[in-house]
């Protein structure tokens, strides 16, 4: 079986990237929400104070006067690195850097301290490496984009990328993208296993246990989170639990990336069998070319876009080529076989002769020969 010239095009429309950078984004699972409380040495709440948070790719910036309790909250984030600043008349400025969100993703920077002093005197602070979830009950677990673009992955199927996660049972070969569908997380049923992309069911709702997906290149994905269980009510289309993905956004500057994946049967080790009968290793030509390009959206002759933080874009193209053949073995009777003439049937295995017996007495018949 031979299927040649398929092409597997993901062009991300280029009007909803654009409007998705630029807009704040309400989809269910595509972003996230950072949160916080001001107090003082005292631990008194600190009301008025000026709240600064800065996407570290795109630089939008965003600000929050903190309320009477002190609190803060910054919903509707797109995932990403981001840094935090906060001011007040009479304490020394709070820095705080390296705060990384992903989608769906409720970061609680709980308690922040603020020092008597100077507005010029800076305090700098660096994110936690690891953070304990407390704005939610759900127990969730994060793909990092080095893991995605450094993970094993024959088939280059996303889907596989669930193999990090504990409780994950996934006995699909993935061979190549969208062969299979979604594995089974902790025990639950299949077809219960939601998938999203950027805040949209990526499932054929008819069959949800069958494939049915949208493949993106693994080049176009930027991060994965997977919600185990205790999703909160708005996850709460499936009781498998959800898969998250979201695509890669454009940044400031301008960054791509080209590829080509090349499997073929020279590099194969043939059967031993087929060895032994001098049977060919079988056809299996598969070709993944493909390239991702990202930045600012700019309008030569116009002041538009300028400082590079309103419009940005991505797009990636990923092409799928395969050539391949099966060898499928059978057996047919001979002309001498079709007559009752068995004198001449040896075992393909073991080369030996096949000996025809009597079913009423179990002993061979003469000459291998069936009575005409």
């Amino acid at each position: 079986m031979q299927a040649k010239g398929f092409e597997r095009t993901r062009f991300p429309v280029l009007l909803l990237a654009v409007l998705a950078a630029a807009l704040p984004g309400w989809g269910q699972s595509q972003t996230g929400q950072v949160s916080g409380i001001v107090v003082d040495p005292a631990g008194a709440s600190v009301a008025g104070a000026r709240v600064q948070l800065v996407h570290v790719l795109s630089r939008n910036t965003r600000e929050f006067v903190s309320e009477a309790t002190g609190s803060f909250v910054f919903p509707n984030l797109f995932a990403g690195e981001y840094n935090l600043t906060v001011e007040r008349a009479g304490f020394q400025t709070y820095r705080q850097s390296g705060i990384v969100v992903s989608p769906s993703e409720r970061v609680d920077l709980r308690r922040i301290e603020l020092q008597i002093g100077d507005l010029a005197t800076a305090i700098e602070v660096s994110a936690e490496a690891a953070r304990v979830q407390t704005a939610s009950s759900e127990r969730s677990g994060f793909i990092n984009p080095v893991q995605v673009e450094t993970m094993p992955n024959r088939g280059r199927d996303y889907l596989g990328l669930l193999r990090l996660m504990p409780g994950v049972v996934d006995t699909s070969d993935r061979n190549a993208p969208g062969e299979a569908g979604a594995p089974q997380v902790n025990g639950g049923q299949a077809g219960q296993f939601l998938v999203t992309l950027d805040g949209v069911p990526n499932q054929d709702v008819g069959f949800v246990g069958g494939s049915g997906f949208i493949t993106p290149s693994v080049d176009a994905i930027g991060e994965v989170r997977v919600m185990l269980n205790g999703s909160q009510a708005e996850f709460g289309a499936r009781s498998g639990g959800q898969m998250s993905v979201s695509i890669k956004s454009g940044s400031r500057d301008f960054h791509g990336s080209a590829y080509y994946f090349w499997r073929h049967e020279i590099f194969n080790a043939n059967a031993w069998n087929n060895n032994r009968l001098g049977v060919t290793k079988p056809r299996y030509r598969y070709k993944n070319p493909g390239y991702t390009i990202g930045g600012p959206v700019i309008i030569p002759g116009t002041g538009f876009n300028r400082d590079r933080n309103k419009l940005f874009f991505f797009v990636s193209h990923d092409m799928l080529l395969r050539n391949s053949s099966a060898v499928s073995t059978m057996t047919f009777p001979t002309e001498a076989e079709r007559n009752g003439n068995f004198s001449e049937s040896y075992d393909s295995v073991t080369a030996r002769l096949i000996t025809l017996r009597d079913p009423t007495t179990g002993s061979p018949i003469a000459g291998n020969r069936l009575p005409q």
